[in-house]
């Protein structure tokens, strides 16, 4: 089986790890790695977390920033006054808001 990018950089850095720490430090770097690799997903899942929240707040309290009247969850457009949402508007399907 071939390797890609991720796998080479990884082979990369173990040949490295060993030729200039030797045997001792691989366990010492793969345990840092580890860490690592855990600290950023749940660094990610918090940061989700904190999205999902925000958008479920403003969902339901969303208003004109120049009328004052309700907007619905997905409108772009204030239906009284015409002006644009001011924030984003989630997507349905997609993982990133749009402006």
């Amino acid at each position: 089986m071939a390797f890609s990018g991720m796998e080479w950089i990884f082979v990369l850095v173990v040949v490295v790890v060993l030729f200039f720490g030797g045997a001792k430090m691989v366990p010492q770097f793969a345990k840092s790695f580890g860490r690592a690799k855990g600290e950023y997903e749940r660094g990610k899942l918090e940061v989700e977390r904190e999205l999902v929240a925000e958008r479920a707040k403003g969902a339901q309290n969303d208003r004109c920033a120049k009328c004052g009247s309700t907007l619905g969850a997905e409108e772009v457009k204030c239906v009284s006054c015409g002006s644009l949402r001011d924030r984003p508007v989630a997507l349905p399907g997609v993982g990133v808001a749009a402006r």
